[in-house]
């Protein structure tokens, strides 16, 4: 047994928070059945084959919290296992011992019969049905799903509709075996369990085959722009326009994108938020973020459906004025240390921890706050402006209501 196992050691919490991470190649059936097998694996097992047996293993251990998500990079799909209680020190002895026990059980003698996996399919396709409700979650998910098409960035790591309704409890035993066998897997904690601790509970309860890590970054490519209108009764158009460039979280140049992207619209001192909020009134909040595996740069807001066509030109001006490098240098030097205080920061949050920790198992680079802070600190106007002048606009999405009124 070889796969990536870290602990980042610490007595910042009285938790300990572990992360179990498994990677699968990125596909729209694939997506669908980890997302129902990930809810199948958090309901019941052989050990305890109700919920109320669940619950009641759950209440042996001092606040435990065990969650499930499915995400993607780039071209992977993960899913994590989530697990955080208090450390042995504060509560009872083999505290954590009982919780890689019970982990155990859940990943491997999950009770995959037609009863869980009907309600863990059911339970897919309402969350599914609900992400339509948030329409600013749902106007950039269509801008990217549209942008996106034929290429790994289209794909919900949730799954779609048509994939989840297809599924078998068949395929869901196939996918649970290829969890088991087959999988890329990490282990990562945060809080008082050391190295050799966390190595000795996977020696024992986490018996996995190390594989080669999959392909997850890339470069998203394309030439047009892919232009959608959503109709939905609601009193403000929601707005998602969508860029790409060279340039990913492997890139050289990654870093510059990442302050570039928080000098146009991550924090209130940023262009967008003063330009189109500020000065115009147009919105209540805009902002710029990056799809970091797939290189490609983000900006969403809301505004009267009246507004569209301004904010739509202002977004592209104020895109064009960052590859320019008309901005100031107090602004640049306010918005790198704004960066760097919030990476340095990500060491008081168990989940901050795991997260660098993961990108740099995925990167094969140092991801550490002081590594981060760095490189932002190198980022100069001339790296801006030639990563800002390779983006390319590839989509853009309006959701409004066709019957309002452009008053």
């Amino acid at each position: 047994m070889s796969y990536p196992i870290k602990a980042y050691q610490t007595e910042k919490f009285k938790n300990n928070t572990v992360g179990l991470y498994f990677f699968w190649p990125l596909s729209k059936e694939k997506a669908a059945e980890v997302t129902v097998l990930s809810r199948m694996l958090s309901d019941r097992c052989v050990a305890f084959p109700t919920k109320q047996a669940m619950t009641a293993n759950s209440d042996n251990f001092y606040a435990l919290n065990t969650n499930f998500r499915t995400f993607t990079t780039g071209k992977a799909l993960c899913m994590e296992v989530l697990l955080s209680a208090l450390d042995d020190r504060f509560c009872q002895e083999g505290q954590w011992q009982g919780i890689f026990a019970t982990l155990k059980e859940m990943i491997f003698r999950p009770l995959l019969n037609e009863e869980v996996f009907a309600e863990a399919k059911r339970n897919a396709l309402q969350s599914i049905a609900r992400r339509q409700e948030d329409f600013s979650t749902y106007c950039s998910s269509q801008a990217v799903k549209s942008a996106g098409a034929n290429q790994p960035l289209e794909i919900d790591a949730e799954g779609e509709q048509e994939e989840v309704e297809a599924l078998s409890l068949d395929d869901l035993k196939r996918v649970h075996q290829e969890l088991l066998e087959d999988t890329f897997v990490v282990l990562l904690s945060t809080g008082w369990l050391s190295q050799d601790q966390l190595e000795g509970y996977a020696k024992e309860y986490l018996p996995f085959s190390d594989h080669n890590l999959l392909e997850t970054a890339y470069c998203f490519e394309k030439d047009d722009v892919t232009s959608i209108t959503i109709d939905k009764k609601t009193t403000q158009a929601e707005i998602t326009v969508l860029y790409n460039g060279p340039v990913n979280v492997k890139s050289p140049d990654y870093w510059a994108l990442r302050v570039a992207a928080a000098l146009l619209g991550q924090f209130p001192v940023s262009l967008l938020f003063r330009e189109v909020r500020e000065k115009r009134s147009l919105c209540y909040s805009i902002f710029s973020t990056t799809i970091n595996f797939d290189g490609v740069l983000v900006i969403s807001t809301a505004t009267q459906k009246k507004n569209i066509a301004e904010v739509l030109s202002l977004i592209d001006q104020l895109v064009k004025q960052v590859a320019n490098g008309d901005f100031d240098d107090s602004l640049l030097a306010i918005i790198k240390k704004m960066m760097s205080d919030i990476f340095s920061a990500s060491l008081d949050r168990p989940s901050g921890m795991l997260n660098l920790g993961l990108n740099s198992v995925l990167t094969k680079t140092d991801v550490s706050p002081e590594a981060i802070v760095k490189q932002i600190s190198k980022v100069d106007r001339e790296a801006i402006t030639s990563v800002f002048t390779r983006l390319k606009k590839i989509g853009v999405a309006v959701l409004c209501d066709p019957a309002q009124k452009e008053e």
